[in-house]
């Protein structure tokens, strides 16, 4: 296994801590990479680290994380590392591409000036050709982890924000930008689709967000509920 070394990285604060936080979350990682950053001179982000964590095997979900993008501060003051849930260790020319991916996403706020805000979509397809079918990247919480991973406290004023980048078909992303990324997720969950999943089946979006949340209701409803123990 490689270490999660680089000169540039390790001369910053944030970066151990950020390490410190999705190991004590996912376990150490099974491969690092580290990867050409910004071209910019000066740029902080000269360099970068691309982590995959198997906390559960390589035939379990697995997590493919940045280490190194909190160095830069968006012009909104906020500081975020980028992340992609697999459902399973991929081929190495996808997580190859995964990898680009997630490298490219660093570099995004500062060669555009803007910040990545929640909800945020953005058009992908070449991006993401190499490894699915789909066309563009919902910026989302990595809501099926606990609380406490979505965020990495540096003080008691700064932290450092988790977005998972979610591939989403064309005609999802459109349902995200009129609905509100929310009734986009409570669609995905309703019909109960794979989001781990790079080639699953495209979403439902003739559904008004009302019966989504209606279906969505109904699948949270018939879903088995853990049973008391005897003590």
């Amino acid at each position: 296994m490689l270490s999660l070394v680089s000169v540039d990285l390790d001369n910053n604060p944030t970066v151990p801590v950020v390490r410190k936080h999705f190991v004590e979350h996912l376990g150490p990682p099974a491969e690092v990479f580290e990867m050409e950053g910004s071209p910019v001179p000066g740029s902080p982000l000269r360099r970068l680290n691309v982590a995959y964590f198997a906390p559960g095997g390589p035939d379990a979900p697995i997590v493919v994380a940045t280490s190194g993008a909190s160095v830069f501060r968006m012009n909104d003051g906020r500081r975020i590392e980028a992340l992609m849930v697999l459902r399973r260790r991929p081929s190495d020319s996808v997580l190859i591409a995964v990898r680009r991916l997630l490298a490219s996403f660093a570099l995004f706020s500062e060669a555009n000036d803007a910040a990545v805000r929640f909800g945020d979509v953005v058009r992908a397809k070449d991006e993401l050709a190499p490894a699915s079918p789909m066309d563009a990247i919902l910026f989302v919480p990595p809501f099926t982890f606990l609380p406490s991973f979505h965020r990495v406290g540096l003080s008691e004023s700064e932290a450092v924000d988790l977005v998972w980048l979610l591939p989403v078909f064309a005609a999802e992303a459109d349902y995200a930008l009129r609905y509100g990324p929310q009734a986009l997720l409570t669609l995905f969950a309703g019909q109960q689709l794979d989001l781990t999943d790079l080639h699953r089946t495209p979403g439902d979006v003739t559904m008004t967000p009302e019966a989504a949340a209606e279906q969505a209701q109904r699948a949270i409803d018939a879903a088995p509920r853990p049973q008391p123990t005897a003590g």
